[in-house]
């Protein structure tokens, strides 16, 4: 389960942003889903604790350390309904493109899909996302990337273009990278020519094999709901989008703050972006 934390000092409310599929939130024992409330954990009161060895057992049960690990909470679900339950912490394999579907509305169906990251099973997910709303015939697209950090820009760019077609990118610049003036055409870093990234048309080989057509909604106008872990690549999603002439409608709050770039570096087990 994906927390959210509303208040984090008491009266503390904490609440169930999404949940990952075939994950122990989802077991018919378990049964999260968004917008349940947790009131206690292990024993703890969420909502009124104040000591710091409350708050070590709250942290406890909301981040286990390691898989196997088993605590209790009670919940109000959405309904008003107040139960308890038990899970286990275990390893989880993240599904970062959820709840593909469609609104009917009076002017022609809305899609809505909820992108929580963009990680390598990005691509594939949004390819078959894309599919299914154009099978649709969807008029518009809700985007939902509230809990979105970001991740590979190719990924952001590839679902830009999914989403505005060839019309209004052909031979535009997704995303332009530029360093002071002491390097005008050279990146420092990595001693690659500086090359405007362009939206990409074809898969890049992240979770399809590369060199495939993308799939196209051919939309003048995106709603992308937004907050403030909506980060990095997300937000050059809106900003390349607006930089072609489509509108985007962004519902919610401040998003928060695109870094103007980091370069991952692995060391015994830990990589680091500086």
């Amino acid at each position: 389960a994906q927390w959210v934390f509303i208040a984090v000092v008491p009266p503390r409310r904490i609440v169930v942003a999404y949940t990952e599929p075939n994950s122990p939130a989802t077991t018919p024992a378990v049964n999260l889903a968004r917008g349940a409330e947790i009131l206690i954990a292990d024993g703890v009161d969420v909502v009124k604790s104040t000591t710091q060895a409350e708050v070590d057992v709250l942290n406890a049960a909301f981040f286990p350390s390691q898989a196997g690990e088993t605590h209790t909470f009670t919940v109000r679900d959405l309904d008003g309904t107040t139960r308890d339950i038990t899970i286990t912490s275990a390893n989880v394999v993240s599904t970062p493109v959820q709840n593909i579907g469609t609104i009917p509305t009076a002017t022609g169906d809305v899609g809505y899909l909820l992108f929580n990251s963009h990680i390598a099973t990005a691509e594939s997910g949004l390819i078959d996302a894309v599919n299914q709303l154009q099978a649709a015939s969807i008029t518009d697209l809700i985007i939902d990337l509230r809990y979105n950090g970001g991740g590979f820009l190719d990924i952001a760019s590839e679902f830009a273009y999914m989403i505005a077609g060839t019309g209004p990118t052909a031979g535009q610049t997704f995303e332009n990278l530029s360093f002071n003036d002491k390097h005008p055409n050279t990146n420092p870093v990595t001693g690659q020519p500086l090359t405007p990234t362009p939206f990409h048309d074809l898969t890049r080989g992240f979770s399809v094999a590369p060199g495939q057509a993308l799939p196209t909604l051919d939309l003048f106008r995106v709603f992308v709901l937004s907050g403030p872990n909506t980060c990095s690549a997300s937000e050059s999603i809106i900003n390349s989008l607006r930089g072609v002439d489509v509108d985007v409608y962004q519902i919610g709050s401040t998003t928060c703050g695109k870094p103007y770039g980091f370069y991952a570096t692995d060391n015994c087990g830990t990589t680091y972006f500086t």
